[in-house]
């Protein structure tokens, strides 16, 4: 199995990560969370240059934050790394070339998870033809629902927090801030 012959890889190498690990062996202290896209091309720790323990990531399809409520794992995943890990900065990361919401745009969302997932977003964004212009508004909506997580409402009006939207070109290596 490949992913077992690439661990053994990273064993070999486990010199250079045996300090660092034996140090998060005590706990996680990362000080920022990113909500990203499961893209297999979108790696937040490699564009963010973080080693383990520096980055809290929580991926899903489309880098969708629902309206708090809707989707327990989001909530959960927000709630421990704001009020739990007091990560100062979280930050959504839309990027370039992104599937999901291709498909919210070109309205190819049937049924079954994908379409359960992204149903609500589809019908904000579905209207856009660019589909560049639609990941941006995506990251956008994300962030608005995120400002009402009342542990994020929090710690944002108390300043420990900073929110941040960022589209990822990763073709053209570029990091654009989304306002």
């Amino acid at each position: 199995m490949k992913l077992v012959e690439r661990f053994e890889l990273f064993k070999r190498e486990k010199e250079a990560y045996q300090e660092l690990f034996r140090e998060l062996e005590k706990g996680q202290k990362p000080w920022a969370m990113v909500i990203s896209c499961c893209d297999s091309r979108i790696v937040p720790e490699l564009i963010f240059k973080a080693d383990p323990g520096e980055i809290f990531v929580l991926r899903n399809v489309a880098n969708v934050v629902p309206p708090y409520g809707i989707f327990p794992s989001v909530d959960a995943a927000v709630e421990y790394a704001v009020e739990h890990l007091k990560v100062q900065e979280l930050a959504v990361l839309g990027h370039s070339q992104c599937g999901g919401v291709k498909a919210m745009v070109e309205g190819t969302l049937e049924t079954g998870g994908l379409f359960k997932w992204l149903e609500s977003r589809a019908r904000q964004i579905g209207g856009i033809c660019c589909t560049k212009s639609a990941e941006k508004l995506n990251v956008k909506l994300s962030i608005e629902n995120l400002l009402k997580y009342p542990c994020v409402e929090k710690a944002v009006s108390e300043g420990t927090l900073k929110i941040v939207g960022l589209y990822y070109d990763f073709a053209n290596f570029t990091l654009e801030l989304i306002e």
